[in-house]
């Protein structure tokens, strides 16, 4: 009958379309590069992560350190090799 060829017809358009959808979709995952990560190390001298905002201090007003804490990684527990500053520092970077 007409209607069913009509349907087949329509069945095997959508088909074709859903490939060619999912063909340019696959080749532009493809192309595209990843992009550099960033990584941004702020190792201050004399500042305890509780007088920041973004660690919870209810007066303290650190808007861009919270920026960058919402926007990336926040680091909830440090652990050191040395006690004093200097030497904790010369291990960190190196």
């Amino acid at each position: 009958s007409l209607q069913r060829t009509d349907c087949i017809v329509v069945m095997l358009r959508l088909t074709v379309l859903s490939i060619a959808i999912f063909v340019a979709l696959c080749a532009s995952e493809i192309d595209s590069k990843p992009k550099p990560m960033n990584f941004i190390i702020f190792n201050p001298d004399e500042m305890r992560a509780e007088s920041l905002g973004c660690y919870g201090h209810p007066v303290s007003k650190t808007p861009n350190f919270d920026a960058f804490a919402q926007q990336g990684t926040l680091f909830e527990q440090c652990h050191t090799t040395y006690t004093v500053c200097s030497q904790s520092r010369a291990s960190f970077m190196t």
